[in-house]
Protein backbone atom coordinates (compact mmCIF):
# COMPACT_ATOMS: atom_id res chain seq x y z
CA UNK A 1 0.00 0.00 0.00
CA UNK A 2 2.55 2.57 0.91
CA UNK A 3 4.82 1.26 -2.04
CA UNK A 4 2.10 2.14 -4.27
CA UNK A 5 1.24 5.70 -2.83
CA UNK A 6 4.65 6.75 -2.66
CA UNK A 7 5.10 5.54 -6.18
CA UNK A 8 1.91 7.65 -7.14
CA UNK A 9 3.07 10.24 -5.70
CA UNK A 10 6.75 10.72 -7.69
CA UNK A 11 5.07 10.08 -10.29
CA UNK A 12 2.46 12.74 -9.66
CA UNK A 13 5.31 15.07 -8.85
CA UNK A 14 7.56 13.95 -12.53
CA UNK A 15 4.14 14.67 -14.42
CA UNK A 16 3.67 18.15 -12.64
CA UNK A 17 7.21 19.39 -13.31
CA UNK A 18 7.24 17.79 -17.01
CA UNK A 19 4.25 20.28 -17.72
CA UNK A 20 5.68 23.73 -15.96
CA UNK A 21 8.72 22.63 -18.25
CA UNK A 22 6.40 22.57 -21.03
CA UNK A 23 4.37 25.74 -20.27
CA UNK A 24 8.17 27.55 -20.16
CA UNK A 25 9.31 25.91 -23.18
CA UNK A 26 5.65 26.47 -25.38
CA UNK A 27 5.97 30.76 -24.19
CA UNK A 28 9.59 30.90 -25.37
CA UNK A 29 8.77 29.25 -28.44
CA UNK A 30 5.97 32.04 -28.47
CA UNK A 31 8.24 35.03 -27.61
CA UNK A 32 10.91 33.45 -30.10
CA UNK A 33 11.41 36.25 -32.58
CA UNK A 34 10.43 35.04 -36.05
CA UNK A 35 13.70 34.24 -38.61
CA UNK A 36 14.28 37.59 -40.28
CA UNK A 37 14.37 35.77 -44.17
CA UNK A 38 12.14 38.04 -46.42
CA UNK A 39 9.02 36.73 -47.88
CA UNK A 40 8.08 37.93 -51.60
CA UNK A 41 4.47 38.52 -52.33
CA UNK A 42 3.95 35.65 -53.95
CA UNK A 43 5.08 33.50 -51.04
CA UNK A 44 2.64 34.53 -48.55
CA UNK A 45 -1.10 35.75 -47.81
CA UNK A 46 -2.99 38.03 -45.74
CA UNK A 47 -4.45 34.96 -43.08
CA UNK A 48 -6.65 36.32 -40.67
CA UNK A 49 -8.72 33.07 -39.52
CA UNK A 50 -8.88 32.03 -36.05
CA UNK A 51 -6.68 28.79 -35.82
CA UNK A 52 -9.19 27.27 -33.39
CA UNK A 53 -12.33 27.99 -35.06
CA UNK A 54 -11.81 27.75 -38.80
CA UNK A 55 -10.72 25.35 -41.53
CA UNK A 56 -7.08 26.79 -41.45
CA UNK A 57 -5.97 23.74 -38.94
CA UNK A 58 -6.96 21.10 -41.69
CA UNK A 59 -5.80 23.17 -44.77
CA UNK A 60 -2.41 23.55 -43.01
CA UNK A 61 -1.81 19.96 -41.82
CA UNK A 62 -2.36 19.09 -46.01
CA UNK A 63 -0.21 21.36 -46.89
CA UNK A 64 1.89 19.50 -44.70
CA UNK A 65 0.98 16.45 -45.63
CA UNK A 66 2.18 17.53 -49.73
CA UNK A 67 5.19 18.37 -48.46
CA UNK A 68 6.14 15.37 -46.37
CA UNK A 69 4.82 13.19 -49.65
CA UNK A 70 4.93 9.88 -48.93
CA UNK A 71 3.00 7.91 -46.34
CA UNK A 72 3.61 9.07 -42.39
CA UNK A 73 2.38 8.50 -39.28
CA UNK A 74 2.53 11.30 -36.17
CA UNK A 75 4.43 11.42 -33.24
CA UNK A 76 2.61 14.93 -32.58
CA UNK A 77 0.24 17.97 -33.84
CA UNK A 78 0.91 21.52 -32.57
CA UNK A 79 -1.70 23.77 -33.11
CA UNK A 80 -0.52 27.29 -32.25
CA UNK A 81 -2.05 30.60 -32.97
CA UNK A 82 1.10 31.17 -35.53
CA UNK A 83 1.71 27.93 -36.86
CA UNK A 84 0.66 24.58 -37.16
CA UNK A 85 3.69 22.03 -36.62
CA UNK A 86 3.47 18.45 -37.11
CA UNK A 87 6.38 15.41 -35.87
CA UNK A 88 6.16 12.68 -38.40
CA UNK A 89 7.94 9.97 -39.05
CA UNK A 90 7.53 8.26 -42.65
CA UNK A 91 9.93 5.06 -41.76
CA UNK A 92 9.18 4.17 -37.86
CA UNK A 93 12.41 4.39 -37.00
CA UNK A 94 13.16 8.29 -37.03
CA UNK A 95 11.72 11.78 -37.09
CA UNK A 96 10.90 14.69 -38.91
CA UNK A 97 9.59 18.21 -38.25
CA UNK A 98 7.35 20.39 -40.65
CA UNK A 99 5.60 23.87 -40.13
CA UNK A 100 3.25 25.91 -41.68
CA UNK A 101 3.49 29.53 -41.09
CA UNK A 102 0.40 31.53 -40.41
CA UNK A 103 0.24 33.52 -43.84
CA UNK A 104 3.07 31.23 -45.95
CA UNK A 105 2.40 29.47 -48.62
CA UNK A 106 5.66 27.32 -48.10
CA UNK A 107 5.90 24.42 -45.55
CA UNK A 108 9.03 24.37 -43.55
CA UNK A 109 11.38 21.23 -43.37
CA UNK A 110 12.03 18.47 -42.90
CA UNK A 111 13.94 19.46 -39.62
CA UNK A 112 15.56 16.60 -37.48
CA UNK A 113 14.56 15.98 -33.85
CA UNK A 114 16.35 14.70 -31.65
CA UNK A 115 14.37 11.29 -29.49
CA UNK A 116 14.59 10.94 -25.99
CA UNK A 117 13.70 7.85 -23.88
CA UNK A 118 14.27 4.16 -24.04
CA UNK A 119 10.67 2.87 -25.87
CA UNK A 120 10.29 1.89 -29.02
CA UNK A 121 8.96 4.72 -31.06
CA UNK A 122 6.02 2.90 -32.78
CA UNK A 123 4.35 3.50 -29.28
CA UNK A 124 4.03 7.11 -29.84
CA UNK A 125 2.81 7.32 -33.42
CA UNK A 126 -0.26 6.81 -34.79
CA UNK A 127 -2.49 7.39 -38.01
CA UNK A 128 -3.42 10.54 -39.25
CA UNK A 129 -7.18 9.40 -39.29
CA UNK A 130 -7.02 9.48 -35.12
CA UNK A 131 -6.83 13.22 -34.91
CA UNK A 132 -10.33 14.08 -35.27
CA UNK A 133 -9.84 18.10 -35.92
CA UNK A 134 -13.20 18.94 -36.25
CA UNK A 135 -13.41 19.13 -32.24
CA UNK A 136 -10.78 21.87 -32.19
CA UNK A 137 -13.45 24.66 -31.70
CA UNK A 138 -15.58 22.70 -29.29
CA UNK A 139 -12.64 21.81 -27.22
CA UNK A 140 -11.12 25.02 -26.95
CA UNK A 141 -14.43 26.42 -26.07
CA UNK A 142 -14.82 23.92 -23.14
CA UNK A 143 -11.15 24.23 -22.50
CA UNK A 144 -11.32 27.98 -21.48
CA UNK A 145 -14.54 26.73 -19.47
CA UNK A 146 -13.23 24.26 -17.72
CA UNK A 147 -9.55 26.14 -16.86
CA UNK A 148 -11.51 29.18 -15.09
CA UNK A 149 -9.03 32.03 -15.76
CA UNK A 150 -10.12 35.18 -16.18
CA UNK A 151 -9.97 36.51 -19.49
CA UNK A 152 -7.95 33.16 -20.35
CA UNK A 153 -7.87 31.80 -23.85
CA UNK A 154 -6.24 29.10 -25.37
CA UNK A 155 -2.89 29.60 -27.06
CA UNK A 156 -2.17 25.94 -28.13
CA UNK A 157 -3.83 22.45 -28.64
CA UNK A 158 -1.49 19.48 -29.19
CA UNK A 159 -2.48 16.09 -29.80
CA UNK A 160 -0.30 13.37 -28.90
CA UNK A 161 0.10 10.38 -26.26
CA UNK A 162 0.45 11.20 -22.61
CA UNK A 163 4.08 10.72 -21.08
CA UNK A 164 2.75 8.51 -18.67
CA UNK A 165 -0.72 6.40 -19.61
CA UNK A 166 -2.35 3.18 -19.53
CA UNK A 167 -1.86 0.42 -22.28
CA UNK A 168 -4.55 1.18 -25.03
CA UNK A 169 -5.45 4.68 -24.17
CA UNK A 170 -5.43 7.08 -27.27
CA UNK A 171 -3.25 9.92 -28.28
CA UNK A 172 -4.74 13.12 -25.44
CA UNK A 173 -5.69 16.62 -26.79
CA UNK A 174 -4.08 18.89 -24.54
CA UNK A 175 -4.57 22.52 -24.54
CA UNK A 176 -2.56 25.45 -23.08
CA UNK A 177 -5.72 27.94 -21.50
CA UNK A 178 -3.17 31.05 -20.27
CA UNK A 179 -3.64 35.16 -19.61
CA UNK A 180 -1.27 38.30 -18.73
CA UNK A 181 2.56 38.01 -18.68
CA UNK A 182 5.27 37.24 -15.88
CA UNK A 183 4.67 37.99 -13.27
CA UNK A 184 1.22 38.26 -13.54
CA UNK A 185 0.78 35.17 -15.64
CA UNK A 186 -2.10 32.19 -15.59
CA UNK A 187 -1.74 29.21 -16.92
CA UNK A 188 -3.53 25.58 -17.20
CA UNK A 189 -3.60 22.30 -19.22
CA UNK A 190 -7.00 20.96 -19.90
CA UNK A 191 -6.52 17.40 -21.65
CA UNK A 192 -9.09 15.28 -23.29
CA UNK A 193 -8.96 11.86 -25.00
CA UNK A 194 -9.24 11.57 -28.58
CA UNK A 195 -12.67 12.06 -28.87
CA UNK A 196 -13.47 14.95 -26.71
CA UNK A 197 -13.90 13.53 -23.89
CA UNK A 198 -12.78 15.40 -20.58
CA UNK A 199 -9.78 13.75 -19.12
CA UNK A 200 -8.19 16.22 -16.66
CA UNK A 201 -6.50 19.66 -15.42
CA UNK A 202 -3.54 20.46 -14.31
Amino acid sequence: MWARYSYQKSERRRMEETLATLARVQREERMRPAATVEATPDETINETRDMFDSELPRESLEAIRQAVGKDFKLMELLFDGDYVKAIVSTDGQSVQEFTQRRGSKKVEGPAPVNLIGDNPLADSLYELKVADLSLLPKLTKEAVERAGIAEGKVTSARFSYQIIRYKGESPTWTFMVERGTPPDWQYKFVTFDAKGKFKSIS
